[in-house]
């Protein structure tokens, strides 16, 4: 997310100005003013580099360390590092892109860098919530049941596209419930599919549109109608508005499974050619229950950012403590704040 925050105070200043003061700069006896004007040269290389900066990585009084952007062609932005080591009579230090630190003022009695920062709350959508298992679809009524057998050749599709809340941003189905039993000959092999529509609206042919699919030895289902779970935890998941069919079909010419079917007013698809032409029969719908999950949104996440609108920099270089520097530089990007 990206958040624009107005710079304040630009229209005063200028656009790319920094406030250099100078206050009790008169070089005192024995004093050179050469030195203070190399220190403000110095703090003037300072400025420039701080005042183009995209992130902050590391603000403490005596040391700061930022990125700009790629100055040398390698699409990478480029580190700098300024640090004083707290004892009178050291070097400020400056290290660019991890370089050993070099002196840019060899002699600082103190120095002190101090922030001025915005805090911005920014809210992001939660990780999105699964619910429970739920019914998606469903037929029962085994009063009035109606046979269909399936093989190779002779499959039955029964398409299912559930209601959804307004909510809901995917659905995904876990597992599939079908009244059915052994065709007869009990050494078969009963496939269930979850297919994708093609683009005239029955099972695609395409595999690559077989979302999951179960098997189930015909010995394995029961002598008389049953209903049989068919696992599908774990398949792929579909947007609001999109259906899909559960194909069930068989794995020899002789018939592999008996479902049970019932005449109603809507129906399911039929095809006797292994599903290279469909037909749809308003008089056969499956007798079926299809179960599963949906995701929503979660609830909204409040994230805190920190920005660094302007640095101010107290220095006091040389032998003589009358020697200091005072800046206020205005970030133009106002960097990110990376660490605490």
């Amino acid at each position: 997310m990206v958040v624009t925050l107005a710079i304040v105070g630009l229209l005063m200043t200028g656009i790319g100005s920094a406030v250099l003061i100078a206050s009790r700069a008169l070089p005192a006896e024995g004093d050179s003013e050469e030195s203070l004007q190399d220190a403000a040269a110095a703090i003037d290389i300072l400025i420039d580099e701080l005042r183009a900066a995209i992130w902050i990585q590391e603000h403490t009084p005596t040391s700061i360390t930022f990125s700009v952007s790629d100055r040398d062609g390698d699409g990478n932005a480029e580190r700098i590092r300024y640090s004083w080591d707290g004892a009178p009579g050291s070097p400020l230090l400056r290290s660019y892109n991890g370089s050993a630190d070099q002196p840019l003022i060899s002699t600082v009695q103190q120095l002190s860098f101090d922030y001025t920062t915005v805090t911005v709350d920014e809210q992001y959508p939660g990780a999105p919530i699964e619910s429970a298992e739920v019914e998606l679809s469903s037929h029962e009524n085994l009063s009035a049941i109606g046979d269909y057998w399936v093989n190779n050749v002779k499959y039955l599709a029964q398409y299912v596209q559930p209601a959804l809340a307004p909510d809901v941003i995917r659905w995904r189905v876990t597992r599939a419930v079908v009244y059915c039993m052994q065709a007869g000959k009990v050494k078969d092999t009963l496939i269930v599919r979850l297919q994708k529509p093609g683009g005239d609206g029955y099972p695609s042919a395409d595999p690559n549109d077989t979302l999951a699919e179960v098997s189930r030895a015909e010995s394995l289902l029961g002598a008389s109608y049953t209903w049989e779970t068919f696992d599908f935890d774990g398949s792929p998941s579909l947007a609001p508005g999109d259906g899909l069919y559960l194909l069930l079909l068989g794995n020899h010419n002789a018939n592999s499974a008996k479902l049970a079917t019932e005449d109603n007013m809507f129906g399911a698809a039929q095809s006797f050619d292994a599903g290279a032409n469909w037909s749809y029969s308003p008089n056969t719908v499956l007798q079926h229950y299809v179960y599963g999950k949906t995701l929503s949104p979660g609830p909204d996440q409040t994230a805190s950012r920190k920005y660094i609108t302007a640095v101010g920099i107290s220095l006091w270089a040389g032998g003589d403590s009358l020697k200091q520097l005072d800046t206020a530089v205005q970030t133009l990007n106002q960097p990110e704040l990376l660490t605490g």
